[in-house]
C-alpha cells in the first residue's frame, strides 16, 4: 500500500511539474536557463550558450509572451555579450522575428540589421545569408524591390 501511494505521489508531482513548465514557462524556467547560460559563458562554451538561447527561443515562439521579448531586449544591453557578436546577432535575430510576428516591420528590419552587423563582425556567413533573406522579405513586403535585390 505504501508503495502504491508513493508511486501515485511521484507520478502526480511529475505530471504537475511538467504542466507548470509548459503552461508558465517564463516564470518557471527562464531564470533556470539564464543561469545555465551564465555557467556556459563562464566556461566559454559559446556553442552551449547558443543552444540554450535556441531552447528559450523555441519556447518563446510558442506563446510570444512579453517576458521572452523583454529577456531578449535585456540581453542586448548586457555587457557579458558585448564581445560576442555571434550571440548578439542571435539575440537580435530573435527580436526581429518577434517584431515580425507582431507585424511591426520597421522594428523587425532594425533588429535584423543589427543581427546582420553582428554576424558580419563574427564572420558568420551562414547567418549573414539568413539575415539577407529576412531583410529581403521585409523590403519586398515594403515594395523596396531595388533594395531587396542584392
Amino acid at each position: 500500500m505504501i508503495r502504491f501511494v508513493l508511486i501515485i505521489s511521484i507520478l502526480t508531482c511529475g505530471a504537475a511539474s511538467l504542466f507548470a513548465q509548459s503552461a508558465n514557462w517564463p516564470e518557471d524556467s527562464l531564470a533556470i536557463y539564464d543561469e545555465r547560460i551564465h555557467v556556459a559563458l563562464e566556461k566559454k562554451d559559446y556553442t552551449q550558450v547558443q543552444s540554450l538561447f535556441q531552447v528559450i527561443y523555441r519556447e518563446a515562439f510558442k506563446s510570444l509572451d512579453q517576458a521572452f521579448y523583454d529577456y531578449f531586449i535585456k540581453g542586448t544591453k548586457e555587457s557579458k555579450y558585448k564581445d560576442l557578436p555571434d550571440i548578439l546577432g542571435l539575440i537580435y535575430n530573435f527580436i526581429g522575428n518577434f517584431e515580425y510576428s507582431k507585424s511591426n516591420m520597421k522594428a523587425a528590419k532594425s533588429a535584423f540589421m543589427l543581427a546582420l552587423e553582428n554576424y558580419q563582425i563574427a564572420g558568420n556567413k551562414k547567418s549573414i545569408a539568413g539575415m539577407g533573406m529576412n531583410l529581403g522579405v521585409l523590403m519586398q513586403l515594403d515594395t523596396e524591390y531595388d533594395s531587396a535585390i542584392l
